[in-house]
């Protein structure tokens, strides 16, 4: 369902149909052929397994993203991100290029993200996990901490003269 209520996407366990709905109306929207599906927040993108994971607009194209079948979806505020949860193993999806970010080897079984888009909640068995800080600075921030940390002691110093003041 979306944040306001108004959109719900349904799968079919048994038939393979799907749909969006109208809450207010109880109408269909629209059909695809579907077992599992995720609808963003403000219902404007739609994920959904059918021989793979495919998204895109609701009612738009959709692009094929994967072979393998997605059971759980969940869209960042902006849907410029897409978490698809694949035998436990979560990828991250920029969209709309469906460019793999990152994969997360873990037995996920639930992800989703913060209201604000900042973090990346998942569930394992009893336990909730939390990743860190998504946001652009807090991730460049990360990253030089890496690249830092595989330089040698001659890189290290070069990278210290070169390095802005912020």
């Amino acid at each position: 369902m979306n944040h306001d209520g108004t959109l719900l996407a349904s799968g079919s366990v048994g038939g393979g149909r799907a749909f969006v709905w109208d809450v207010a109306s109880r109408q269909t929207t629209w059909k695809m052929r579907a077992r599992w599906v995720g609808l963003s927040r403000d219902g404007a993108w739609i994920a959904y397994a059918h021989g793979g994971l495919v998204v895109g607009p609701v009612g738009g194209t959709q692009v094929s993203l994967d072979t393998r079948v997605a059971t759980v979806f969940a869209f960042d505020p902006e849907n410029a991100t897409l978490l698809a949860v694949t035998d436990g193993e979560v990828t991250e999806y920029l969209l709309p290029s469906g460019v793999v970010a990152a994969r997360y080897p873990k037995e996920l079984v639930a992800v989703g993200f913060s209201r604000d888009g900042r973090s990346v909640i998942g569930q394992i068995g009893d336990d909730v996990l939390r990743w860190p800080d998504r946001s652009a600075p807090a991730v460049m921030a990360r990253a030089r901490r890496a690249v830092y940390r595989s330089l040698t002691e001659a890189e290290r110093v070069r990278f210290e003269m070169h390095r802005p003041v912020v």
